[in-house]
């Protein structure tokens, strides 16, 4: 007895660490997100939460602000995840505080770090997983044990079926368990902590087996405060501690623990909106719960909104889980509550809301704990949840470590199950004795007769072998056909016309609707064949604008329709079109004369757009206007143009940014059903909503949609930061602007030239993001046609507008102005609302954030030199320094703000005696002088103070002292840390002085232009 008590020792010490060296081997397999910038993946957003834990207070841990924006991995864990991760971000930041330096530590990757993130959440595995794993199956097989030894005192016949085999020893399940792949794959090689939440749920189930009710009670409260997705196993817990407590359920009782539940939560409403984002729509990704799988035929995304959803969801899954929980209640035992965990964590999975791959873990281990029970149905399950993670694994690039692990743990329980029934039926070899057993059982005869002499009443007679021989057919060409897709996943690109098709097969759902994706469209009229041939679609993504010509050039060849702005030369012209909204007429193939008139006129007629915005400068107020001081910013000379163009291709959308050096076509079928066509997340009922009022919108929610659509996108992950930022932006006012209408999206080049350097400072974000939303809004106003209409989309607040093509009104310019500065929260986090709202109306605009913007028109035009000092900045880096000088000197720095406001006010009553003046005397007369000299004066004061906050250059001081050296003034404009420096030009200065200043700026490496401010702000061109 000691020798198999030692025996079955050594092989938990083995298999464990023979499960800690097979974690090891998969971290050094790639993580999520891994140099895939701007968002990267979990491993991200862990190390992000460290940051944001050891560098903030915790009252703005789940709170938005300049420090953390919720949209780039916003916490949403309960606290007891926050806690740890502050635990180990304050490690992170002994060994190497650039780990978590905030801002500036975003994105961070190194193999120092990659080790010590790795290494965490091995110890986690360690101290908590691991252990609570031996203990349960030492303690449930021990109990067991202890139950046939009672059966055998009430001497009670044993089941003659064989599934009854006595349960797996300790040891072997254990080392299953720790090998079990789905948790290695996901903790160690995808990046997350579930081994923390599990292990310590697993710890709660021990304590219920030793009837430790109150340290149960706390374990699984640790574990429901550090994953929400712990809820799956909370009402068997619940209602197995209920049954102890209660001995007949009463309503009352039950009716006061949610009472006491609902109070409590009222104060914890922040955390909890971070933890439930309800926005973010039923399902994500290739995920295999019921309402992918029905989504196929009944458009459940497409039908209801997100409440509506919710409210389905939980009826489904309150109806899934309600038998089994009142059994457990009613006759409650350890078997049955393993089997409710089971059941409860199955029907979350899915029924429920907001379901991701990876929760199929927390049904997974459940499953675990039963393994000693019923082996095969549990290794079947366990093999089939490593397979519908694979869609998530192989995006991580995690193939090679799927296919050992999954290798690995199938021999392993091939070796255990057969020395589990080689014990059990005391028989050389266990597996075929088994199966053996099961025909001579099933067919009713002795075991030493012929197999071959059977009868089909013999075959039904014993009910349990038959069951289980087809299971094991079952099983087995399930697992088959899991080899078999995962080869072909692996092997095989899928067909250009389904290309979700594996995970269609892989469960029986789809990302969308196939059968609406077609690459060859039949577009005869009945009188002869036409088809359009779509070459250039998802496949071209990311590639060189030569190939999108050569498949045009291929389309032309056989004889389709080709627009000729598809090709290479038309994108390299730089020819932006003439300048009004107009109808293209192009040469189309012959239509049979029975074509109607409506589809030649379809055919005949194209939309065109065009739209322009000028830039900005702050000309004072950078910076204080943050903090609800006065701003003054006037439009730039310079601007942004963006055409949109209908083509003829069929279902494409090709988005040319020369700017960004950026050329990509997409599948419009695609941008429809991933952007357009989906409910628009809001934060108010539908019925309160239209696209009047993109403040309803639900922000984060957009955003995830538009991220989904954007990694989902081939080629998505070459781009740099800006010209991911450039996309997302765009994409998400096609979301929020298209979503809200009942007019649909043509095949459409979409295009953007500006004069504007990006990222200095003047606008260019914004003037870009405004003249999307205002091409937008022109392209839904034509094609709606004229006259007074209800654009709202179905479900919506009516919106009637009375389409003026012309020209945007008031209430177009307020609503493009909102819509623009919604997207700027992707570029800029927190925008103040300046640079957007001067990039509309142009012209000078006074601000304080809170307040509407006042329009200073009549301005008159301020000449100046725009000077670039090439040095690249970030608005967010100086907002965040500012934000900590301000905390670190509140006094002093509240003090330079005011001081800054007072500049900013005197500047707009000197600009406004001087237009006074102007208008009363005509041309620049010698007494305005004065007027200028005071307008630079202040410049170069709200320099200096902008210098005392640290967010100067050398470079913008090195201009602006050539520029006193001359007799001008100037001061740096935007952020600071670099990017533009203007100084002003009075008109009475000689125009050789200016000329030799912009000489000497340029031959010391400054880029000048001489423009004007204070012009026009948003046109149709």
């Amino acid at each position: 007895m000691d020798c198999k008590i030692s025996c079955e020792t050594w092989l938990v010490i083995l298999g464990t660490l023979l499960s800690v060296l097979l974690r090891c081997c998969t971290t050094l397999h790639p993580y999520s997100g891994e140099a895939s910038p701007p968002m990267y993946g979990d491993y991200e957003a862990q190390r992000h939460w460290m940051e944001i834990t050891v560098n903030l207070p915790i009252d703005q841990w789940y709170r938005n602000g300049s420090d953390n924006d919720l949209n780039y991995w916003g916490l949403d864990y309960p606290p007891l995840t926050a806690y740890h991760m502050y635990l180990c971000g304050r490690v992170a930041q002994f060994l190497n505080e650039n780990y978590t330096k905030l801002h500036d530590s975003r994105g961070y990757e190194s193999e120092s770090h990659k080790v010590f993130m790795r290494t965490t959440v091995l110890l986690g595995d360690i101290f908590i997983f691991i252990p609570a794993i031996i203990l349960y199956y030492h303690t449930c097989i021990r109990l067991g044990r202890v139950q046939e030894g009672e059966i055998k005192k009430r001497k009670q016949k044993p089941s003659r079926t064989l599934n009854e085999i006595k349960p797996m020893s300790p040891s072997l399940s254990t080392v299953l368990a720790l090998l079990y792949p789905g948790i290695i794959l996901i903790d160690h090689g995808h990046f997350q902590y579930n081994c923390v939440s599990l292990g310590l749920a697993i710890l709660a189930t021990v304590c219920l087996l030793h009837d430790r009710n109150i340290s149960a009670s706390v374990l699984f409260c640790l574990a429901l405060n550090y994953k929400q997705m712990e809820l799956y196993h909370a009402l068997p817990f619940f209602l197995y501690l209920l049954s102890t407590c209660v001995p007949k359920p009463g309503q009352s009782a039950l009716w006061g623990v949610l009472r006491l539940t609902k109070n409590r939560l009222y104060g914890s409403r922040g955390v909890l909106h971070r933890q439930f984002p309800v926005a973010r729509g039923v399902f994500e990704d290739k995920v295999a719960n019921v309402w992918c799988a029905l989504n196929v035929v009944f458009k459940f995304k497409t039908r209801f909104d997100n409440y509506q959803m919710m409210r389905i969801c939980l009826f489904a899954t309150l109806s899934a889980l309600f038998p089994s929980s009142v059994d457990l209640f009613l006759r409650p035992n350890l078997r049955k509550f393993v089997l409710a965990l089971i059941n409860s964590s199955l029907a979350f999975f899915l029924f429920s809301f907001q379901v991701h791959e990876k929760s199929i873990l927390l049904v997974a281990i459940p499953v675990l704990l039963y393994f000693p029970y019923a082996p095969f149905v549990c290794f079947w399950f366990l093999c089939v949840s490593v397979f519908s993670m694979t869609p998530l694994l192989f995006k991580d690039q995690l193939a090679v470590a799927v296919i050992a692990l999954s290798a690995f743990y199938v021999v392993s329980f091939r070796v255990s199950i057969e020395h589990a029934y080689r014990s059990s039926l005391n028989a050389q070899e266990g597996l075929r004795e088994y199966y053996r057993s099961l025909f001579h059982t099933l067919l009713d005869i002795e075991y030493n007769k012929d197999i071959v002499k059977m009868t089909y009443r013999q075959l039904v007679k014993n009910y349990d072998a038959l069951r289980t021989l087809l299971f094991h057919s079952v099983m087995f060409v399930s697992l088959l056909g899991c080899v078999v897709l995962g080869v072909l996943a692996l092997a095989l690109e899928p067909p250009a016309r389904y290309p979700d098709l594996y995970p269609l097969i892989r469960i029986p759902q789809q990302f969308e609707d196939v059968r609406n994706i077609k690459e060859v469209v039949d577009e005869s009229d009945g009188c002869g064949g036409k088809f359009s041939c779509v070459i250039v679609s998802e496949k071209f993504k990311g590639e060189t604008v030569a190939a999108e010509a050569q498949a045009g050039q291929f389309r032309a060849a056989r004889g389709a329709e080709v627009d000729p702005r598809l090709l290479a030369e038309d994108f390299h012209s730089g020819a932006v079109g003439r300048a009004e909204t107009r109808w293209i007429t192009r040469a189309s193939p012959a239509v049979c004369p029975a074509t109607s008139r409506e589809q030649e006129t379809a055919n005949a007629r194209r939309v065109e757009v065009n739209v322009s915005a000028p830039g900005k400068v702050i000309l004072h107020g950078e910076h204080s206007v943050v903090y609800g001081k006065l701003a003054l910013a006037a439009s730039l000379g310079l601007r942004t143009k963006f055409r949109i163009a209908e083509i003829s291709a069929p279902y494409l959308v090709v988005v040319n940014l020369p700017v960004l050096d950026t050329v990509f076509t997409y599948d419009l079928r695609k941008i429809k059903q991933h952007l357009i066509d989906p409910p628009l997340p809001l934060a108010r009922q539908p019925s309160e909503f239209n696209w009047e009022l993109p403040e309803f919108v639900h922000h984060a929610a957009l955003v995830d949609k538009t991220d989904a659509f954007m990694a989902y996108s081939v080629g998505a992950n070459n781009l740099n930061v800006a010209q991911q930022t450039a996309l997302r932006s765009m994409f998400y006012l096609i979301a929020g602007i298209l979503g809200s209408v009942n007019v649909e999206l043509g095949s459409v080049l979409l295009e953007s030239r500006t004069e504007l350097t990006v990222g200095a400072g003047t606008g260019s974000s914004a003037s870009y993001l405004v003249t999307v939303a205002a091409a937008l809004v022109q392209y839904v106003k034509v094609k709606r046609g004229d006259g007074a209409c209800n654009v709202s989309r179905y479900g919506f607040k009516p919106c009637y507008w009375d389409v003026n093509a012309e020209y945007f009104d008031e209430k177009e310019l307020e609503m493009i102005c909102k819509w623009a500065l919604c997207a700027e929260r992707i570029v800029h986090g927190t925008p103040s609302g300046v640079d957007n709202t001067i990039c509309t109306y142009g012209f000078m605009v006074e601000f304080r954030k809170g307040l509407a913007p006042k329009l200073l028109e009549g301005m008159c035009p301020l000449r100046i030199l725009l000077i670039n000092t090439h040095v690249p900045r970030e608005t967010k880096k100086q907002v965040s320094k500012v934000a900590r000088l301000h905390e670190q000197y509140p006094d002093l720095v509240e003090n330079v703000l005011r001081a800054m406001e007072d500049v900013a006010f005197t500047a707009l009553q000197r600009v406004a005696a001087l237009n006074a003046a102007l208008r009363a005397r005509g041309d620049a007369p010698p007494d305005t002088a004065r007027y200028y000299d005071e307008l630079g004066r202040l410049m170069t004061v709200n320099h200096h103070l902008l210098g005392a906050l640290e967010v100067s250059h050398v470079r913008l001081d090195e201009a602006v002292l050539l520029l006193a050296m001359r007799g001008l003034h100037g001061k740096m404009t935007g952020a600071g840390g670099g990017g533009y420096a203007i100084g002003l030009v009075p008109p009475h200065m000689d125009a050789r002085v200016v000329q030799d200043v912009a000489a000497e700026l340029a031959a010391r490496g400054f880029s000048v232009a001489i423009t004007e401010l204070g012009g026009p702000g948003l046109m149709l061109d």
